[in-house]
């Protein structure tokens, strides 16, 4: 029933089912809010500040706060301008390889 959308996922299923499944919870449960809310991570976030999943946090932002000593210090404009080129860039896309709106990071 759930695979075929005719049901909501219960929110209080998330966890184990991210389990099960072995997957990161935190997109199931931005999936499963949106079924009960219209845009939940634009309240979530402004209650609770921005939320990154495993993968955000281990890829980009471990190594910012590695690189900044955890200072948290607003990026120049040119570094910004740096990182946003990479991330959105032809090279850096197909190196991460994309797979139905979902990245995987491949090795060199």
């Amino acid at each position: 029933m759930l695979k075929r959308g005719e049901t909501k996922l219960p929110v209080n299923k998330i966890l184990a089912l991210a389990e099960a499944l072995e997957v990161d919870p935190a997109p199931l449960i931005r999936l499963a809010l949106h079924d009960y809310m219209p845009n939940p991570a634009e309240a979530i976030e402004q209650a609770l500040g921005h939320i990154a999943t495993m993968y955000e946090y281990e890829f980009l932002l471990q190594p910012w706060r590695l690189a900044t000593v955890d200072r948290d210090p607003a990026p120049t404009p040119a570094l910004a301008a740096g990182i946003r080129r990479l991330l959105l860039s032809r090279i850096f896309q197909t190196r991460i390889g994309s797979v139905v709106g979902l990245a995987t990071i491949e090795g060199p």
